[in-house]
């Protein structure tokens, strides 16, 4: 079976058990829809082996496939930050949403080559939930002869703390699932993901299901007009929160994109 053939069918296993979970629970949240459709543990789209996801023949490109360059003016940055710190004598980089491992591989080989001593002292953590990324990941480390500065985590480990180092991500924020909300009648109401008599996916309002997600819009200062709609990601308001009390001393670095808030 061709990758396009098998990723067919693994998104048509997928959508037969969203249909038979919303028949016997009713609607799904679109968050909870995202969740499934990238992250469910058997056909999720990050969880799918055998498929390309990154790279020219794969979905899409981000920075670190598309040259060593980004990789590397971050391993530069990275040794500024040990120094910065008092170059202690361990050192984490924890990285979160590693995909298939281009940005720290290129960031191990250049310690390795350009800063031996922050190289001995790393300690480079990767935090990826799925498990076809972390086996193409550990292949291509060991390769490179990094596997003894690596290890895995789990993303739902508990009481994990970094003593001094830096938090990394590259597009993982835009990742996340999120809920959709849009204004009907002057009400705020909350998309969900119903099935019509045909077995087709439709939208469906309904109450919101979480109370942040009017707070949120309170908050950033954003009223609705009538059928307008919004976007709200709770959860990268949950991982910033969870990575502030992960790091005791460092720095926080995200990569993303976007327009600032005024264009919003």
């Amino acid at each position: 079976m061709n990758q396009q053939s098998a990723n067919h069918e693994a998104t048509a296993a997928l959508a037969a058990r969203l249909r038979d979970a919303i028949r016997h629970r009713g609607p799904v949240s679109f968050r909870d829809w995202m969740e499934a459709a990238l992250y469910d543990e058997r056909d999720g789209y990050y969880s799918r082996t055998g498929l390309t996801r990154w790279g020219p023949s794969g979905d899409y490109r981000t920075s670190p496939e598309r040259s060593p360059l980004f990789a590397s003016t971050f391993a530069r940055y990275f040794a500024e930050v040990y120094r910065q710190l008092g170059a202690p004598k361990y050192f984490t980089i924890y990285e979160a949403g590693a995909g298939a491992g281009h940005f720290a591989h290129v960031v191990l080989d250049t310690l390795r080559q350009q800063y031996a001593p922050f190289y001995r002292a790393v300690r480079y953590i990767i935090d990826e939930r799925s498990h076809a990324s972390r086996q193409q990941l550990a292949a291509l480390l060991k390769r490179s002869g990094h596997q003894q500065r690596v290890e895995f985590m789990s993303d739902n480990v508990r009481g994990f703390s970094v003593e001094s180092g830096i938090v990394f991500s590259n597009e993982l924020l835009d990742a996340l699932p999120l809920h959709r909300v849009r204004m009907i009648g002057g009400v705020l109401c909350e998309q969900f993901v119903d099935v019509d008599g045909a077995g087709e996916f439709i939208w469906a309002d309904g109450e919101p299901s979480d109370p942040r997600l009017a707070a949120t819009l309170v908050r950033c200062g954003v009223v609705l007009c009538e059928g307008q709609q919004a976007e709200i990601n709770l959860a990268a308001e949950d991982w910033l929160k969870k990575i502030a009390g992960m790091l005791m001393n460092g720095f926080v670095i995200t990569v993303d994109y976007g327009a600032e808030a005024p264009a919003l």
